[in-house]
């Protein structure tokens, strides 16, 4: 018995993948449809019957373990002499995959069948070789490869989630893929390329390479939309990649983040989600409709000091179409030059709604907000109140797919809030008093935000 599954595990690839599992998680990996799909993809690129594959998957979804740790773990158990070049898109991450590949080929069980040694005069964590010539270097995007010759590229994650709307940096992704990486190939017509990552935005490295054609690849949603059919797994609608995982409250939290469609589903195309330029469009005063209510935004920040992050006060107005942002002002204060600036705003917009984030400096702000305010509205969101941040935050997205119209910025060259004479105290007080307070947890577009205001109880 022993004997037929050591010989599963040296000849299968799925095998293999549960073993290591089973070896570093101290759990057995159980029937999952997904993960047999993808080690069959691995599989067929590892025999060369594709040289070109993209795998997406929304995040925690074993694809970093089985494509890119496993697959350098088999092809090293498989092919000794190989040279695998294993790049991320930041330098912790490649140590930390690099050290787990290295951890799988020191287990007792990898030893007893398999060959492969880690030579023991090179043997860094991001740069080791085998006893039998092989080698594995793991590097980050832009990380010296120069001389390095390898017969398997894996590039796991080329771009970090922050970065998603950063378009200089999806640009240098693109630019650098075939000059700097797909270079390093020694035979570049057969030796296999494989792609592991989410889907972040439509000009990623997946869209850049898929728009360019020649690549496979495998697309997997976090819920499928439609019945679908993967070789014999038979994916029906609805159905989630692992169903034992998430619970209807996490499912409904993830489906309620703006970037669901994109990061969960991997869907290109989704470029309603995605903040760009050209979301924001300009005015000039002479646009303006007639004002109607105004409201006051304010993320407060802890203290004041240039390693610490700013406080803002944005003004809004809302008309049938469009978000006008009409004043900002932004610094890394202390709370007297917070509330100094409120005052001002407030005298010189006179707000009928002012929100503010219950956060940092905002509680203070809150507290002396209400003194001076005639009256108060609050409408707290957390999960003492009944309502969890997760329900708030896709009440705002429900409230921005509502919206007909888009923010929009005033044209100016300069600072859209310019230092100007501070209003008295008694001005500024006579101006709260004629607007009510709201507060709650912070969202992620002002016109969210605002439209929420206008509307709370």
């Amino acid at each position: 018995m022993a004997s037929q599954a050591d010989a599963l595990i040296r000849s299968d690839f799925e095998s293999f993948t549960k073993k290591c599992f089973r070896s570093t998680h101290g759990e057995l990996l159980g029937p999952q449809p997904y993960v047999s799909h993808l080690c069959s993809e691995i599989a067929a690129l590892d025999r060369s019957e594709t040289t070109r594959l993209i795998i997406n998957l929304p995040p925690r979804h074993l694809k970093s373990f089985v494509c890119t740790v496993c697959l350098a773990a088999w092809r090293l158990a498989q092919r000794p002499s190989s040279h695998i070049l294993l790049v991320t898109y930041s330098e912790p991450l490649a140590r930390d995959l690099a050290r787990r590949v290295q951890g799988i080929i020191r287990l007792p069980w990898y030893q007893k069948l398999f060959a492969t040694r880690i030579a023991r005069n090179h043997s860094s964590v991001t740069d080791f070789a085998t006893s039998q010539g092989g080698e594995l270097h793991a590097v980050s995007v832009g990380g010296s490869v120069t001389g390095f010759g390898a017969d398997l590229l894996i590039f796991d994650d080329p771009l970090n989630i922050i970065d998603a709307n950063n378009e200089s940096q999806l640009a240098r992704i693109n630019d650098v893929f075939y000059p700097s990486l797909m270079s390093r190939l020694n035979r570049p017509l057969t030796d296999p390329v494989v792609i592991v990552a989410h889907r972040l935005h439509d000009n990623d490295l997946t869209g850049f390479l898929m728009a360019e054609g020649g690549w496979n690849q495998v697309v997997l949603p976090f819920l499928a939309e439609e019945d679908a059919v993967h070789g014999t797994w038979h994916r029906r609608a609805g159905e989630l990649l692992r169903p034992d995982a998430y619970s209807d409250q996490d499912i409904a939290r993830i489906k309620a983040n703006s970037s669901y469609p994109t990061l969960y589903q991997q869907c290109a195309g989704s470029k309603s989600e995605i903040i760009a330029p050209a979301d924001f469009p300009t005015f000039s005063v002479q646009e303006l409709p007639q004002r109607t209510g105004i409201a006051l935004s304010v993320d407060a920040n802890q203290c004041k000091g240039a390693k610490n992050s700013f406080s803002v006060i944005q003004v809004w107005m809302a008309s049938d179409k469009h978000f006008f942002l009409l004043d900002q002002w932004r610094e890394q204060c202390n709370y007297d030059e917070l509330w100094t600036a409120f005052r001002r705003l407030c005298s010189k917009h006179n707000p009928v709604r002012v929100l503010i984030e219950q956060a940092a400096n905002g509680y203070p702000l809150i507290r002396d907000a209400k003194r001076v305010a005639q009256t108060f509205r609050s409408s707290k969101s957390n999960p003492t109140s009944g309502q969890s941040r997760s329900a708030w935050r896709h009440r705002s997205q429900q409230s921005r797919q509502a919206a007909s119209g888009c923010p929009c910025m005033p044209i100016s060259s300069t600072p859209i809030s310019p230092n100007s004479p501070r209003a008295s105290g008694r001005s500024s007080t006579r101006s709260m008093r004629r607007c009510s307070i709201w507060h709650g947890p912070s969202i992620s577009l002002p016109c969210d935000q605002l439209r929420l205001g206008l509307s709370a109880p």
